[in-house]
Order: C-alpha cells, then structure tokens, then sequence
C-alpha cells in the first residue's frame, strides 16, 4: 500500500506524519504558503495513517470551501456562478469520496445490524440485506457458506450481518476494479456529474475525475477488507493439523509475505494469491501434508477445461471452478493454456508446498512433485518472426511513409511522427532485440556515450516515486548495455532522444502510461497486434511486436555474429556453469563491433533515413 498524498515520515522516525496542501487559489489567503504545517497522525501503521489523513483532508476541505465564499465580495446572485476545476479540485473530491466510501460503510453496518437485530428472520430470509453469492468447494464439493451460517443456530445475528457485508465488499470492489480496467464510466458517472455542477470542465476532466474516484473507492474498499474482514467460525468438520501442520490457506500467508518481501511485482504477488485462491476452491483448505497426488490429478483435470477468464464469460462468471469447468467444456469454450497452467498454478503451488517442507515439521512431501501438465509446443513457436514481405508492407505503411498525424496513424498524408513511441517502437525493438517493456520504459538518461559509442543502457531501477512505473528487468542478465545500430541513428534516433531531453520529459515515449501492474506496453502492443497489423493484412496469430525480437535474432544469426554475442545484445543468461562466472558482461566495444554486422537482408529503409544526424550529448 502507497502513502497518500501527504503522508510521510520524518527521517529516524516511525510514526506517520501528514502534510495538507494548500489549493493554489487559496494560498493568498494563507500568506503565499503552498502547504500547513505538517502533524503527526500518532500512528506506525500505513492504513490507520491514510484514513486519519483523509479524515483530516475532508476538515480542511470544509474549511477551504468557507475561505472560498469569504472571498468572493459578489452579490449573493453570483456565488452560483461556475468555478474553474483544477486538477488539485479532482484530487480533493476523490479524496472526499475515500472518506464518503469508509464513513457510509460504517453508517451500513450500525443500520444493518439495528434491523437485523429486530427481525432476525427477515434478515436470514433475505429481505433486509440480498442473499450473497458465494458457491466455494469444501472437500471438493460445491457448498455455501452462508447456508451453513444460516443453517447453524447457534450463528450470531452480528457474524451473518459482518459476512453478507464482507461479500458485498469484495464483489463491489471486483466490479469497479473492472470497470477502470476497461474503461467502463458508467460505474460512477452519475456521482461523478454531481461533484462537477458546480464547476466548468470539458470531457477529459470528467473521465479524469471518474478514474480518480474509481481508484478512490477501490482503495477505500480495500482498506476496509483488509482492517475489518471478520473472522468467521469455520466448518465443524474442518480438519485441524495443528501449528506444525497448518491448513493450505494459513501456510500460504507467511508464504505470500516472504513473496513480498523479495521485491516482486504486484502482477506476479497475485499471480500467488489466484493459484491458492483457485487451488482451495476446487480441492478444499486442508492441512497441507494430507494433500495427496489424487488431489492434484483432480485439480490439473480442472485445469485442462477451465477458461482462462471464467469470471468475465457470461455462462461461466457465476459458477464455482469444477462447474465452471464442466459448463466450459460442454459449451466448447477454450481452456486456459498449457502454460498458464503450468506456470501460474501448478509451478506456483509447487513453490508453495516447497516453502512448507522447509518450514513445518509434518510437511515432508510435495504432491506437486513432476505434476506439469505435457506440451508439444516448443517456446521457439509460441511467437513468430515477421517474414520479409510482412516488414516491407510494415515499414511503408502510412506511419513510416507519411499520415495525417501522429493520431490518425493509418491514413496517408504529409506527416511521419517521428515523436511519437508507435513510430520509434518497432524499429527500436527490431535493431535491439529488447523485450517490449524493456523498450517501453527507457528514459531519456538510458541513451548514452562510452568511448563515443551511443548505446542503450537497459537496467533495473528504483520504482517508488515513478507513477508506479515497474522498473524491474527480467533478471541479473537482463541488465545490460546495447550499442545503438547506425540505421537507428540515420533515421534520426538521437534526434528524437534531443527532443525529449530539451522537453524536459523523463522518459522516452512520454505517451504511454503505465496499467495497474505498472506496465507501459499494454496499449500500445494491442493496438498494434489489434489494428495496425490487421488493417495491413499482415496479422497471423503468432505475430505481435515481440515477433522483432525474434526477427532481430534471425537476421543477426544470418550476420554471423555468434550466438554468446546474441545472448548478450538480448540480456540472456549464459549457457550451463559459465553463468556462475564473471560478471557475465561482455565489453560494449566488442558488442558495438558485432552490432555494425547486424543486417536485414532484402528490407530497404532508406526513405527513413533522415538530412539532420544529431549528435548525442
């Protein structure tokens, strides 16, 4: 979890303090100042931290808004009259909206449980609060646990009250989770329109203000779930293997925690969570040295029919995994792939029942043991080079050749955007062999000079105040240097990287913008994958902008330059045990000296080719 804006520590202190900014149409008011003095919020923990600091934005938002209607000397006609939205406005509703989001829950609760509380039958009826959703396996079968909460007399009125509330929750939080991932405005349209009467705006702010309040009730909710979720009484006939021989789910939190802490992205900490989540659905949660190879037969049977996004189909989002599964394969629908399943889930619950032979007494073998399901593919096919004919029509499209703009990308007119990251994108991924995101996320400082040879410094980089922009490389190999081709720099590479430089932008495609898992090139491969390609007719299936990548080491293999010079340029890792040795870096002047072999035989590129060569600085 981030800090909010405004929530910081003092250095050689642990205690959170907050700072509130002062909006620039105020800050006459308060003496030029652009921010108060900061104050401590007593507390080391991040989220207790954030809903204090949101609490106390929400008082200073009341008193900024009384200085604002102070100020205006204007008759009382006039005080309707619309106001400019600021960005500093958005972030101040959609930090209200945090506080609206946490204060009605709490206000939900206390109603919820006061009706409740006075006609316990309609509550477990269902006519005060709707009945949840939430078919789960126990022991691989298909239960409800809010039947067995309803069907036990002995359950509190204040547990079922906490669980249907819990469950709405988590299905809020899944729904508009969702909804800012695919650019669905509807979720909060109306709420966002009434935050904005009285204020002049454009469309842009008003989509800027709904993916704000969006991230603002995401993070809300979560935070909710993740202090209050209530600990539910579990299934009588739950089995208990003791502390030496915890259930699945309580050893898989220590687990998830040591995954955190060895610096892993976000995609790949829930990658973790869904493969447990998955796991426990379909086989039940059981200490884990009762799992048997029988419970990964049935579960790997689950996986060879499961779609890969069940949730997100129609006739598959409301069923339970093995339901699910069976409805799949009834209707045709295509199963995850082989390598999903293999790499997501059973190479993740294997890591998993690994930690817990290291770290339990009772656990001493791993069911998952030689349980990856067989492939014929071979990684050399998953993708394919662009064959010759498809990099000719690709590098004479209207982009390369001349279009309208740098938005109107696929019909022709006068201008090449020789600024724009769809332009420089392939050319660099197909002189470097870079993988996409490597290329996506450079900035302008990853161009450089050493011993006057201009090259890409591709490396790992510190993350946590870019954006949430993953700086993170493949691996150690990955950290590398790449000699800029000279074909690049005629076409006018180092140009463009002057540009930006003088610009003042940090990164190189300045465009692009990162998704939730910090990515850059989400947008940009689909489009290319979805549009460009397609309207070229020169889309296959095994053909995207990593198929450069291949292109690049056909036509260096084709240069003869040997295959450990490859490895280097691509940031692989050496072959057998020379990886342990050394440094495993090859010197840039011997890779600068391969790197002018390099040739793409039979494709012409001179009307890239550019009058102006810039020199880099």
């Amino acid at each position: 979890m981030r800090p909010d804006k405004g929530v910081f520590k003092r250095k050689g202190s642990d205690v959170w303090q907050h700072r509130i900014y002062i909006p620039r149409d105020l800050q006459c008011l308060y003496g030029g100042k652009d921010a108060l003095p900061a104050r401590s919020l007593r507390t080391k923990n991040l989220t207790e931290a954030n809903r204090l600091a949101r609490l106390r934005l929400a008082d200073f938002e009341q008193e900024f808004t009384a200085k604002r209607q102070a100020s205006l000397r204007v008759p009382s006609e006039h005080l309707s009259a619309k106001r400019t939205l600021l960005p500093d406005t958005i972030e101040r509703l959609a930090a209200s909206h945090h506080v609206k989001i946490i204060e009605g829950d709490f206000v939900l609760r206390g109603a919820t449980l006061d009706k409740a509380s006075a006609d316990p039958e309609a509550f477990w009826g269902g006519k005060i609060l709707p009945r949840p959703v939430d078919w789960r396996t126990f022991r691989g079968q298909p239960y409800s646990y809010w039947d067995y909460l309803c069907e036990n007399v002995e359950t509190p009125i204040e547990v079922g009250v906490a669980y249907v509330l819990h469950e709405q929750r988590k299905s809020r939080l899944a729904s508009v989770k969702d909804a800012l991932r695919l650019g669905k405005v509807a979720v909060l349209s109306d709420e966002a329109n009434a935050l904005l009467a009285p204020y002049d705006h454009n469309e842009e702010a008003r989509l800027k203000l709904i993916r704000r309040l969006m991230e603002a009730e995401i993070s809300a909710l979560g935070s909710i779930i993740e202090a209050e979720a209530p600990h539910f009484p579990s299934l009588i006939s739950e089995p208990d293997g003791g502390a030496e021989n915890p259930l699945l789910s309580a050893a898989a939190a220590p687990w998830i925690d040591e995954k955190k802490s060895l610096d892993l992205t976000g995609r790949r900490i829930e990658d973790c969570e869904a493969a447990v989540a998955l796991f426990v659905e379909v086989i039940g949660d059981k200490p884990m040295a009762d799992y048997t190879k029988g419970d990964v037969r049935e579960f790997k049977k689950t996986l060879r029919s499961l779609p890969a996004n069940r949730t997100k189909i129609r006739e598959t989002r409301d069923l339970n995994a093995r339901a699910a599964a069976k409805e799949a394969q009834r209707l045709g629908l295509a199963p995850m792939s082989v390598k999903t399943a293999n790499n997501k889930y059973i190479a993740t619950l294997y890591n998993l029942f690994e930690y817990a032979i290291g770290s339990y007494d009772k656990v001493n073998r791993n069911p998952f043991a030689n349980a990856t399901l067989p492939t014929r593919s071979n990684p050399r096919e998953e993708w394919d080079s662009f064959s010759l004919d498809a990099l000719r029509i690709i590098f004479n499209a209207p982009l390369y050749r001349g279009c309208r703009s740098a938005r109107h990308w696929l019909e022709s007119g006068p201008i090449v955007p020789r600024e724009s990251a769809r332009f420089w994108l392939p050319l660099i991924l197909l002189y470097t062999g870079a993988r996409v995101n490597e290329a996506c996320k450079l900035r302008v400082i990853d161009i450089r000079e050493q011993d006057g040879i201009p090259f890409f410094n591709i490396e790992w980089e510190e993350d946590d105040e870019d954006a949430g922009i993953a700086g993170r490389v493949k691996n150690i190999a990955s950290e590398r240097k790449v000699p800029i081709h000279e074909n690049l720099i005629s076409f006018g590479f180092l140009d463009f990287v002057a540009k930006a430089q003088e610009s003042g932008h940090e990164r190189l495609f300045s465009e692009l913008k990162p998704n939730r898992h910090g990515k850059l090139y989400n947008t940009i491969s689909q489009r290319f994958s979805d549009t460009f390609l397609p309207r070229l007719g020169v889309k296959t299936d095994k053909t995207s902008l990593k198929s450069f990548r291949h292109n690049f080491v056909d036509a260096a293999t084709n240069s003869r330059i040997p295959d450990e010079i490859i490895r280097a340029l691509k940031g692989d890792t050496r072959p057998g045990t020379l990886a342990r040795y050394g440094d495993g870096k090859t010197e840039l002047e011997i890779l600068a000296e391969h790197m002018m072999k390099l040739q793409f035989k039979g494709l012409d590129l001179a009307h890239l080719v550019t009058r102006d060569r810039s020199k880099l600085v």
